[in-house]
């Protein structure tokens, strides 16, 4: 019995200690991947948000005020910033230090009125690009415009200027109440 009760110890033993030495090699393998944590990561550079504010705000910016000329900016937005989403976590996570929770904020300080301003300016260069530099509001108030008989292009009737600087002034004071009204209604 003592001899069978060594070589079962030593073989539980022997086993025991591989399978220490296995999840060693595994977590080695993972540490090798895992990003720094705590201390480690006191040498790399502090992250800071402004670029990657700028650059958000700068797409947006493109999307929003070009609408009406470029629709498919939008689509092509998004899977940029499906891209950009990755990189920034990849960012966050092994080149620069991770941001501190004592730096938590309510909303996102100064972009969110730069963000407002390029929405208010949005209504009036899609609505400018709408009525001057396209030819959809000829499909919407055919009574202003007259189809030249060589190329087939629409054209403003003489002395008719007027009529579509009133109903660009009018659409956009009309978005400027719906958006003012959206505001009073939603903001507690």
């Amino acid at each position: 019995i003592g001899a069978a009760t060594t070589t079962a110890t030593t073989t539980a033993v022997s086993a025991a200690t591989d399978a220490v030495s296995a999840v060693a090699s595994v977590a080695d393998a993972a540490d090798q991947h895992r990003p720094p944590s705590g201390a480690a990561d006191l040498h790399l550079d502090e992250y800071d948000d402004f670029d990657d504010f700028l650059e958000m705000a700068i797409q947006f910016g493109y999307v929003t005020l070009f609408a009406s000329a470029f629709p498919l900016g939008a689509a092509l937005a998004f899977g940029c910033n499906l891209v950009e989403l990755v990189s920034d976590l990849w960012k966050l996570t092994h080149v620069c230090r991770r941001p501190s929770a004592t730096r938590r904020v309510p909303n996102i300080g100064v972009w969110g009125p730069v963000m407002q301003v390029m929405a208010a300016a949005a209504i009036f260069t899609n609505l400018t690009l709408f009525g001057l530099a396209s030819d959809q509001l000829a499909a919407v108030v055919p009574s202003l415009f007259t189809t030249d008989e060589i190329d087939g292009r629409k054209a403003m009737l003489d002395g008719h200027g007027r009529y579509l600087v009133v109903l660009l002034v009018a659409m956009e004071h009309a978005l400027l109440l719906v958006w003012l009204c959206a505001e009073l209604l939603l903001t507690p």
